[in-house]
């Protein structure tokens, strides 16, 4: 019997879009049995039925259904099974979370902050050298109190508020510029009754390096200022050496014989600026008195980026400015209002508050902006003080009105982008 008489005739298709070809030419035969996939015709999708077998035929009919390749999907294909060949997952490039702006910065100050630290060291130590030479060696037991002091409360704050930090310099780099912001003939517990003030309430009660709003040294000094005036106002005269070990020493300068006070009553002082440019005279403070070691060291600071040099060049500028334009005298002439300038300049704790203590990267503002109007709202609060009020709490007074501007001036000041809104 015929093959082709048990075969039924297929029903007529209709035509379709997909239908292009017969669907039984995609029927495998035996006679084509070692066709291989490769080679076979492209399949095509069609709405006519496949035609069925009828049983007990001796020979079995298969068919193959060819799905059509998409070129595009062959490239992931190849990726899957190289990926799992090697069963190493490919991790998927995350992107890192945009942190706050403290963070950020709080993560830029801590990188190389023992190298900072000890170059501020660095710098102080000249101007300590000087007082040492100036006075004797009080100096050295004053800091020494304070350090021990620093030390003791810096290891108590760390205990109480449960710091996990790395320990830093913080409390030496405290109890060095807060002794030279005070005079030599302070008794020798006021250093160390300073100090851990400074380190336990102004430093760990804010949350540690890096986290104060304040400024400890200038924070602590105002408050030395307001409890003990009478320990703070008197230095010590021209070539008086201080005992070391004594516990308080009479000082025979008051306040009022240096330059600063003179010129608040409406005189120049008879000091030459040549004087107080070299430091061959005492100053009010141990860190004060040598104006070309203050320089020195502050051009080293800047040397090292250790201190931005915006905010201390605009506060010095500042002042200067305005000394010049509203001197306090009473008979001013072109060549008195440069001396009255020099003066403030030169005399006082001005240098040595723009370039150690105001220049605090976490206590003053983050934007340049930002800092030239810290700098310009610092000098002239400093002239304020210095002409109306008290003359030895016009640097303390600036700088703590700076570090509570801070955060404002940056906000305000913060560049914008064009079209966009302050946030």
């Amino acid at each position: 019997m015929n093959e082709s008489e048990h075969r039924p005739e297929a029903e007529p298709s209709l035509p379709h879009r997909h239908a292009v070809r017969n669907p039984a030419e995609f029927t495998a035969s035996s006679e084509v049995s070692d066709r291989t996939a490769a080679d076979a015709p492209p399949a095509f999708v069609s709405d006519t039925p496949e035609p069925t077998i009828e049983s007990g035929t001796k020979e079995e009919h298969t068919s193959e259904t060819i799905e059509p390749i998409n070129e595009e999907d062959a490239p992931r294909e190849r990726v899957a099974e190289e990926t799992e060949e090697t069963s190493e997952p490919i991790p998927a490039p995350a992107s890192p979370a945009k942190p706050r702006s403290h963070t950020l910065f709080i993560q830029r100050y801590a990188e190389g902050l023992h190298t900072r630290q000890i170059d501020l060291l660095v710098a102080a130590l000249p101007l300590l050298a000087w007082a040492c030479y100036l006075y004797g060696l009080r100096p050295l037991t004053l800091t020494a109190s304070a350090v021990i002091a620093a030390v003791l409360a810096e290891t108590l704050g760390r205990l109480l508020f449960r710091r996990t930090t790395p320990i830093d310099l913080s409390p030496l780099v405290i109890a060095v510029l807060l002794v030279l912001a005070m005079p030599p003939t302070v008794p020798l517990w006021l250093p160390a009754v300073g100090a851990a003030v400074a380190v336990l309430f102004f430093h760990q009660l804010f949350g540690g390096t890096g986290c104060q709003r304040l400024v400890p040294a200038v924070a602590t000094l105002a408050l030395l200022w307001l409890v003990f005036p009478s320990y703070m106002a008197i230095g010590a005269a021209d070539g008086q050496v201080l005992e070391p070990f004594s516990m308080t020493v009479e000082g025979y300068a008051a306040m009022e014989e240096f330059p600063l006070s003179v010129m608040k009553n409406g005189y120049l002082p008879n000091i030459s600026l040549g004087t107080l440019f070299v430091g061959l005279r005492p100053g009010l403070m141990m860190g004060e008195s040598s104006a070309l070691l203050l320089i020195a060291a502050g051009l080293y600071l800047f040397f090292r980026k250790v201190v931005a040099p915006t905010l201390p060049l605009t506060f010095l500028i500042t002042v200067a400015a305005l000394t010049y334009a509203f001197p306090t005298l009473a008979a001013v002439t072109d060549i008195m209002a440069l001396r009255y300038m020099g003066y403030h300049l030169l005399g006082g704790e001005l240098l040595f508050g723009a370039l150690f203590l105001a220049a605090d990267p976490v206590c003053y503002p983050q934007t340049t902006r930002g800092q030239m109007a810290a700098g310009v709202i610092g000098g002239a609060v400093t002239v304020l003080m210095r002409s109306v009020f008290h003359p030895a709490l016009g640097v303390p007074a600036a700088i703590i009105v700076i570090n509570l501007l801070a955060r404002p001036l940056d906000y305000l000041l913060a560049p914008v982008p064009f079209g966009g809104k302050r946030k």
